[in-house]
């Protein structure tokens, strides 16, 4: 996978569920209250990865933040206890 996320306190997540040809999906069952979002290797020019977010008790997507060439990683704070499901949107 092109796309990683930690978890505050949690081991490295690589293999997100691919739902379409640009979207990607990790199922996080435990609670945080950061997320850490990075690209594995060296994007190519051009491209960027929206991050959006859903706790587990809402089917509502939040945009987190972008990731680009010049921004390969980002950490997100999220405000209470959290579980749910971070999706990935590459463009």
């Amino acid at each position: 996978s092109m796309i990683g996320i930690v978890p505050a306190g949690r081991p490295l997540q690589v293999n997100p569920e691919p739902v379409a040809s640009n979207k990607f999906l990790f199922t996080l069952p435990f609670t945080f209250h950061h997320l850490t979002v990075f690209f594995t290797g060296p994007p190519p020019p051009g491209l960027g990865a929206a991050v959006y977010y859903a706790s587990g008790r809402s089917d509502r997507w939040t945009l987190l933040g972008v990731l680009t060439v010049d921004k390969p990683s980002a950490t997100f704070r999220l405000g209470g206890s959290n579980s749910g499901d971070a999706g990935m949107q590459i463009e």
